[in-house]
């Protein structure tokens, strides 16, 4: 994202993305694209730090081990949603507390939910570590991988691509969405 911009002459003032801890088990956005923005001075909107819900539910963390993880990623802002009370005293708990961790401190926490991130069920709009290996869809040597170069996508598209993105309810997979995207059928 940031050399295809780059490559146009833009520069993102801010980026907005999910900062789990979840998403610090396979292909995270905060281990490899927070860094990438600090570097271009890019402020980081982080979000989905339960990730709407499903991280706690699957029984690995407490509310204020994913606001402790989320809030120790050098990120310019958290966004989470608030729709009682008590959720704006835990937030306001969360961050009066906050004490950043350490390594070892991140490792620990992030341990918790190493089981729970194998499988994908608590991160259902990432691929997980038992899907198909990124370099297999790239080469599409991927059994059900369709043959694109430059795709390294991961959901399945109308069109029997599979997308890294998730398309808007209606909007249907074409040659023109594909090339915005530098997708060429081989």
């Amino acid at each position: 994202m940031f050399d295809v911009a780059q490559k146009h002459g833009f520069h993102f003032d801010t980026v907005q993305m999910p900062v789990n801890i979840m998403d610090a088990h396979f292909r995270s956005f905060s281990q490899l694209v927070v860094p990438e923005a600090m570097r271009q001075q890019v402020a980081v909107l982080g979000m989905k730090c339960f990730g709407d819900g499903i991280i706690l539910k699957s029984g690995a963390v407490e509310p204020m081990d994913c606001l402790r993880y989320s809030l120790n990623v050098p990120i310019s802002v958290l966004i989470i949603g608030i729709n009682s009370k008590m959720l704006l005293d835990q937030a306001f708990a969360a961050v009066k507390s906050f004490q950043p961790m350490d390594e070892a401190a991140v490792a620990t926490l992030i341990s918790k939910t190493e089981e729970a991130a194998m499988n994908g069920k608590y991160e259902p709009s990432r691929p997980h570590r038992t899907s198909t290996p990124p370099r297999a869809i790239l080469t599409g040597s991927a059994p059900t991988a369709p043959k694109y170069r430059n795709s390294c996508h991961n959901f399945p598209g109308e069109c029997g691509e599979t997308h890294g993105y998730r398309l808007r309810q209606g909007r249907r997979c074409d040659d023109q969405l594909h090339a915005a995207f530098g997708i060429q059928r081989v």
